[in-house]
C-alpha cells in the first residue's frame, strides 16, 4: 500500500450548541467560504441552474428558499441543532441561509432522481467477531468534489454526551459517529418515495441520536418516533454487542436484525413494507441525474455490493478488525475496482472516506481516502 495522506486533525467543539457552532465556523471559515466555489461548480447544481440564472444569483436565492424550507422544522424540533447551524454562520461570517443550504445538499443529492446510492456498512458481532465484541466497517461514497469538505469532529455538548464522528465543515450533524458511551450510527442513503414527516436532514437525527442516547435500544425508541425527510439505513450498535439497522424511509421506520451475527447495508431496503415504498428495482437514471449514470439501473450497485459483501462475511468463520479492513478494500471477484465494488471507483462515485468502528473501545479509524490507498488513522473517545 502506498503511504497515506497527511495526518487527519479532529477538531474539538465543547460548550452549549451555538458556542460549540461558533468554534466550529471560526476554526473552518476557509473550508466554509471555499464550499461555495464546491457548490458553483458542481454537476448536480449546474442541472438544476436554469440557463438565464447567474450562479451567485441562484446561490443566493437557495440560500433564501433553504431557510425557508428547513429553519422552522429544525428550529422547532431540535433546537439545540438549530442553535449549533447558527452559530456556525455566525463563526465563518455567512448567512444562515447559506449555512442550511449546504445542510440541504445532503437532502437534495437524497432525492429519487438523482439516487447517489453510495456507502457500504458492514457489522459484525458476538460469535462473528473474532474478539467477541462489536465492529463495523464503514465506506463512504460520493462525488470526489466534496471531500475537501469532510473533517474529523470530537464534540462536548453541554448536558449531553461526547460524540467522536466524521462529518463536513458545513454540518451540525455527521454521517458516523460513536458517543462516549460506546453508541455508534453509520448513514447510509435510501431511497423511500413517501413524503417527508418533517424537513430535517438525517444527519441532524444522527448527531441527535449519539448525544442523547446510550444504548441501541434506546436509539431505535428515538429513530423510531423522529421526524425528517429523506431516506437511510443506519447501522446503530453499542458497547454492549446490540446491533441492528434501522431502515428509513421519509415516513416509516423499521428495524432489521443481524443474520449470523453479521449486518449488511447497502442503499437497498431489506424490509418488505418498506420496499414497497422506494425507488422499483428496474427503474435506471434519466437525464436529470448526472451524465456518469444515465442509463444505469438505479439499484445495481447497491445489490451487487451488497452480495458481495454477505459473499465476503461467509467465508470467513470468525472475522477480525483486519479481516474488515480487507473486505472493506474488495475489488471484487477479478479484482478490478468499479462502480459496483465495494471499495469504489468510477468516473463519478468514489469512496472518499473509509472507517472502522469498535464501540467496546470507544474507537473510531478513519481515512479520507479509498481504503485500498492508505492505512487508518485512529481517535478513541
Amino acid at each position: 500500500m502506498s503511504e497515506n495522506k497527511p495526518s487527519i486533525e479532529c477538531y474539538k467543539c465543547s460548550g452549549d450548541h451555538a458556542s460549540m457552532g461558533l468554534q466550529q465556523g471560526q476554526t473552518l471559515s476557509a473550508q466554509l467560504k471555499a464550499a461555495r466555489t464546491v457548490v458553483a461548480n458542481a454537476e448536480e447544481t449546474q442541472l438544476r441552474r436554469p440557463f438565464f440564472l447567474p450562479m451567485p444569483l441562484l446561490i443566493r436565492l437557495g440560500s433564501l428558499a433553504s431557510c425557508v424550507q428547513y429553519a422552522p422544522a429544525i428550529r422547532k424540533l431540535y433546537t439545540e441543532q438549530y442553535r449549533r447551524i447558527c452559530g456556525i454562520a455566525r463563526g465563518a461570517g455567512v448567512s444562515v441561509g447559506f449555512i442550511l443550504l449546504l445542510q440541504a445538499f445532503e437532502v437534495e443529492l437524497n432525492k429519487p432522481q438523482v439516487a447517489l446510492r453510495g456507502c457500504t456498512a458492514i457489522g459484525v458481532r458476538g460469535p462473528k467477531s473474532a474478539n467477541g465484541k462489536p465492529v463495523i466497517g464503514k465506506n463512504f461514497d460520493y462525488p470526489v468534489h466534496f471531500s475537501d469538505q469532510y473533517i474529523t469532529r470530537l464534540d462536548a455538548p453541554k448536558n449531553r454526551y461526547r460524540v467522536l464522528s466524521v462529518s463536513a465543515a458545513p454540518l451540525a450533524g455527521n454521517h458516523d459517529g460513536i458517543n462516549e458511551h460506546g453508541l455508534v450510527v453509520c448513514y447510509n442513503y435510501g431511497y423511500g418515495l413517501d413524503r417527508p414527516g418533517a424537513m430535517v436532514p438525517i444527519s441532524i437525527l444522527v448527531q441527535e441520536t449519539l448525544e442523547t442516547c446510550r444504548t441501541t435500544s434506546e436509539a431505535v425508541q428515538f429513530l423510531s418516533q423522529a421526524r425528517h425527510c429523506g431516506g437511510a439505513l443506519l447501522m446503530v450498535a453499542d458497547a454492549g454487542g446490540d446491533m441492528c439497522t434501522m431502515e428509513l424511509t421519509q415516513s416509516h421506520a423499521a428495524r432489521r436484525e443481524p443474520r449470523d451475527h453479521v449486518l449488511i447495508n447497502t442503499n437497498h431496503y431489506l424490509d418488505s413494507g418498506l420496499q414497497k415504498l422506494e425507488i422499483p428495482h428496474d427503474v435506471c437514471y434519466t437525464r436529470k441525474a448526472v451524465k456518469a449514470l444515465l442509463g444505469i439501473r438505479m439499484h445495481e450497485s447497491s445489490e451487487v455490493r451488497f452480495a458481495r459483501a454477505a459473499e465476503l462475511t461467509s467465508k470467513i468463520g470468525t472475522l477480525t478488525t483486519s479481516d474488515l479492513e480487507h473486505i472493506m478494500r474488495d475489488h471484487g471477484t477479478d479484482g478490478h475496482s468499479s462502480d459496483n465494488t465495494i471499495c469504489r471507483h468510477s468516473s463519478y462515485f468514489a469512496t472518499t472516506c473509509s472507517m472502522l468502528f469498535c464501540p467496546a473501545e470507544r474507537s473510531l479509524k478513519v481515512m479520507y481516502a479509498p481504503p485500498c490507498s492508505g492505512n487508518y488513522q485512529e481517535f478513541t473517545l
